[in-house]
């Protein structure tokens, strides 16, 4: 096997090929690339595993968040393979992430000891089955005068989602240059009832194939009325008329939320853990 790194001039097509012909499973590495490749962020560790002149794994960083790891074959070689290169990785203390499976079988084999903070539900929807149509309330792309709304709910989920470090590592001027490309990109969509917003969903488009949705959030006041599943069903069925199939994580501790993403026509196609050293 061969250890390859990269940067964003250099990165072979065969790299992102090869993630996406996994459909989706490992989306947020795809949409990290895509970032990287646009210069959004400027400190980062690329490296693909070689075996027989074909890609079996692909490692993407982006500091200060954990180390994702993408494995496309079930072979124990490959682990110890990637397990023996990290550990003269400077970042590895940031921790690893991907398929719950092979990241535990990695961190097993990298820290003396470690822990599972969280795991998640990666879901892929290609056809929206349930609009809800029984909740009230009509789409909205927000405007300009939403900038403050916005900031404040994207801060609040972003706490609620337990990624304060994306919080804290955003200067207060990266989160409003954030907040502007939103609107105007036209990359989110408010759910508005009775002339007020009840809910927010974002999306990020990545190439030409898949969008991803992200940033669901409805404030305490307005929840339990099914403002959300009304709200991503909607900008999901409008993404669908673009893009092959639209993707989502979730919190498989959640299991409302769980259930709602499957009535809407979302399908879990893999189980991921984000594991820390300690």
């Amino acid at each position: 096997m061969e250890w390859k790194e990269y940067n964003k001039q250099q990165l072979p097509k065969a790299f992102t090929e090869s993630l996406k012909n996994e459909h989706g499973k490992y989306n947020l590495m795809e949409r990290l690339t895509s970032y990287i490749k646009e210069g959004i962020y400027e400190s980062y560790y690329i490296a693909a595993v070689y075996k027989n002149r074909k890609i079996v794994a692909h490692i993407v960083h982006t500091p200060p968040f954990p180390i994702q790891i993408a494995v496309l074959e079930n072979d124990q070689a490959i682990i110890h393979f990637i397990a023996d290169h990290f550990r003269e990785y400077e970042n590895i203390n940031m921790g690893i992430a991907g398929e719950q499976n092979t990241t535990k079988q990695i961190a097993s084999k990298l820290y003396d000891k470690w822990f599972e903070k969280d795991r998640e539900g990666v879901f892929v929807c290609h056809e929206v089955t349930n609009e809800f149509q029984q909740v009230h309330g009509q789409p909205e792309i927000p405007q300009q005068e939403h900038f403050s709304l916005l900031k404040d709910w994207y801060q609040k989920s972003t706490i609620e989602m337990n990624l304060e470090i994306e919080l804290n590592h955003k200067t207060e001027k990266e989160k409003n240059d954030m907040i502007n490309e939103w609107i105007e990109k036209e990359a989110g969509q408010f759910l508005i009832y009775n002339d007020v917003p009840v809910s927010f969903v974002k999306y990020a488009k990545v190439g030409d194939y898949f969008s991803h949705i992200g940033n669901v959030y409805t404030p305490k006041e307005y929840r339990k009325n099914g403002y959300a599943a009304r709200n991503v069903a909607l900008l999901t069925k409008k993404l669908l008329e673009k893009f092959e199939y639209t993707t989502l994580y979730t919190d498989l501790n959640n299991p409302t939320s769980n259930k709602i993403y499957k009535e809407i026509g979302y399908k879990q196609v893999a189980e991921f853990s984000k594991i820390l050293p300690g």
